[in-house]
């Protein structure tokens, strides 16, 4: 079947319809972006909740209870304050995709270049951040968490499915060689 029957008729990259017609592969990569984060915020709640009801007290520490513990609390402090400023990037990311949406055919390469950037580094720190936050939680919960009832190998396992499906250190790559060179993100089928 011909190309054009099925996907109709693409615009090349003369055609003034060509910048706005680009941007699927963006808000498939945005889309990825906020699932990214939101599994590393799933991670943490299960993780929290676990660590309340069954994680102990490491007996060097000094305290009674898991959350008294200043370590625990600085490591889940610290992974959700990363985790709220991934979210933040991706907010502003959703933003320029919006803007980028909103300026129909008038949509320039310059400006599809920069709402590729801004998606480029929210899918780089996302992530990141989510195999991160979906391998530290089993530091704050301790051995037992990890058997399978508990569910916690769940977000590490999609976290980690979704990154090597994708890898993000293209989009790390394309925010560098804009900061270095000034070159705006290659238009793919993952930018």
């Amino acid at each position: 079947m011909p190309e054009g029957d099925v996907l109709g008729a693409q615009p090349d990259a003369d055609d003034p319809r060509y910048p706005r017609a680009t941007l699927p592969a963006l808000a498939f990569q945005l889309v990825l972006s906020r699932v990214l984060t939101a599994t590393a915020r799933g991670a943490l709640a299960t993780a929290a909740e676990y660590t309340r009801r069954f994680t102990r007290a490491w007996p060097a520490s000094g305290v009674e209870r898991a959350v008294d513990d200043p370590h625990t609390l600085a490591a889940y402090g610290t992974l959700l304050a990363r985790t709220d400023a991934a979210d933040l990037l991706v907010d502003r990311a959703a933003d320029a995709f919006a803007t980028a949406d909103a300026a129909g055919a008038a949509l320039t390469p310059e400006e599809r270049g920069a709402t590729g950037l801004a998606i480029a580094a929210a899918k780089a720190v996302s992530s990141e951040l989510a195999v991160e936050v979906t391998s530290r939680v089993f530091e704050l919960t301790g051995a037992r968490a990890t058997a399978n009832r508990y569910g916690l190998d769940r977000f590490w396992r999609n976290a980690r499915t979704l990154t090597l499906h994708d890898p993000a250190v293209y989009k790390a790559a394309e925010v560098g060689r804009h900061l270095l060179t000034g070159d705006l993100p290659p238009v793919t089928g993952y930018s």
